[in-house]
């Protein structure tokens, strides 16, 4: 009998996984055998799979591609996780969005993608607008024609460039310190200074010139220059202390300093300097033409005295119907047709006074060789005109005994030969300070007095600068107020022995 035999236990077969996997070509791509989806209550026979574009496979197309992509194909299988990529912590941040969901997918992917978009689309770079779609224009970019893409494009394109400016701008703003504006107040402050400076120094210059209108006679004429002179002054002060040190650079405090000192210059410099000159010149131009006039009377009084054998009479005398002594006409009435005015002359009833109504006409016209410069030519009294100057006549008795002054006297005419104290030495005509007298005045000539412009009585000027003189020789001088009354007194007499 045999030995019964005991079954022994055969290794376990194991099997290579070589021998498992299919070697084919069909199975190692996948992509040619997908797996049948599921069919459709609607459908007959099975469809073939969409395809699928990039927007669809991101998950940002609509909601439809989004269900059928899920269905189709699970998410894993399409989109492999993405690989981790070490960056280092100082490295800027990189795009948002798409472009920074592409950077994170590795090699395997986006040739996956590309191989899915058709030919025309992986040749031709897409532009940024066309990226940054919004999911509602992306799902529906197939029904819209290349016009109307290319029109939103561009709108989106020009939303994202006022995005992005925006963004800057705020962040600019938000970026900025308050010590980061500190140099730009430094430069406004100091443009400000340096121009209220310059407007001081103008104002200062402006003053300066203006200061010549002192030379007018009206005082009125240095307030332009004062007032212009403060604002010079106020500006440069201003420019000074409105800003702190280091806004003030050493030109603009050099011009802020030539402005005030300008300014200054033109208030005092009127009053100060032009004021007197224009009274000099004003002075020297009266003096000469008072001059001229006392010259056209010397004349005047050579002539008569060349047809008449005599000066003028000092002044006529008679009486009225009541036998009182009354003035009739003076030496200039007598003048007037030696010094230009015949008509006048001889419009005058010499019979009767000058204060006659029937003189009184005549006795109203001026005369303009009988005005001295700056005098009052007003009309005094019942519209009698005026004479800037009058003859030196009359008596004065003292130790020396009895002298007569000038060469006018009543109804009396004076010859040269009377003259002994020489007519080159003596006064016959002066000017007046005030109080003028009418021309026709019979007694129209005084005596010097207490000196030049202190006698209303006496002689003067307008300006109270002295006074101007007819000598006999034709001669005229000029005097101030400092000679001496007694020196003007004896050189008044014409037979005093002096």
């Amino acid at each position: 009998m045999g030995t019964p035999s005991t079954p022994t236990d055969s290794p376990p077969e194991t099997v290579s996984p070589e021998s498992t996997v299919d070697r084919s070509p069909e199975a190692e791509s996948p992509e040619k055998t997908p797996p049948a989806p599921a069919a459709k209550p609607t459908e007959s026979t099975t469809a073939p799979p969409r395809q699928r574009g990039l927007w669809g496979m991101m998950g940002q197309g609509s909601a439809s591609e989004a269900a059928e992509s899920q269905q189709d194909q699970p998410l894993n299988a399409i989109i492999p996780p993405p690989a981790v990529i070490d960056k280092p912590a100082h490295q800027p941040k990189g795009p948002r969005g798409l472009f920074a969901l592409m950077q994170q997918t590795d090699e395997g992917l986006i040739e996956d993608l590309d191989s899915e978009l058709p030919d025309e689309e992986v040749d031709q770079p897409k532009s940024p607008a066309r990226s940054n779609l919004s999911p509602s224009i992306a799902a529906r970019r197939d029904d819209i024609d290349d016009d109307e893409m290319e029109l939103i494009d561009d709108e989106e394109e020009n939303s994202s460039r006022r995005d992005a400016s925006t963004g800057v701008s705020s962040l600019t703003m938000e970026a900025i310190e308050p010590n980061d504006l500190e140099p730009t107040r430094f430069r406004v402050a100091a443009a400000k200074a340096r121009q209220q400076a310059w407007v001081g120094l103008g104002c200062g210059i402006s003053a300066v010139l203006a200061s010549a209108l002192s030379l007018l006679p009206n005082f009125l004429a240095s307030l332009p220059a004062t007032a212009i002179g403060f604002l010079a002054i106020i500006s440069a002060y201003l420019a000074l202390t409105g800003a702190g040190r280091r806004e003030i650079t050493s030109s603009t405090r050099v011009v802020c300093l030539a402005g005030m000192l300008l300014g200054t210059t033109g208030i005092f410099l009127g009053p100060l300097l032009f004021s007197g000159i224009g009274r000099s010149l004003r002075d020297a131009s009266g003096q000469q033409s008072t001059r001229l006039h006392l010259q056209q009377i010397a004349t005047g009084l050579d002539r008569h005295y060349a047809q008449h054998d005599g000066y003028p009479i000092g002044g006529t005398f008679g009486r009225n119907d009541a036998g009182t002594i009354v003035g009739l006409h003076g030496w200039m009435t007598f003048l007037l047709p030696f010094v230009g005015e015949p008509e006048l002359y001889q419009k005058i009833d010499q019979s009767v006074s000058y204060e006659d109504p029937v003189n009184r006409n005549v006795m109203g016209r001026n005369v303009t060789i009988y005005f001295a410069a700056g005098g009052d030519r007003s009309r005094i009294g019942e519209g009698f005109a005026v004479s800037h100057f009058a003859g030196l006549g009359g008596e004065i008795d003292d130790a020396s005994g009895l002298s007569h002054l000038g060469i006018f006297e009543r109804d009396v005419s004076v010859k040269r030969e009377e003259v002994t104290d020489g007519l080159s030495n003596t006064l016959i005509v002066g000017e007046l300070a005030g109080t003028y007298p009418p021309w026709g005045d019979p007694e129209n000539w005084r005596k010097i007095g207490r000196g030049l412009n202190k006698d209303v009585n006496g002689f003067g000027s307008y300006n109270n600068n002295g006074a101007s003189f007819l000598l006999g020789d034709g001669s005229v001088k000029h005097f101030s107020n400092k000679t001496d009354p007694k020196v003007l007194e004896r050189m008044s007499t014409r037979d005093g022995g002096e």
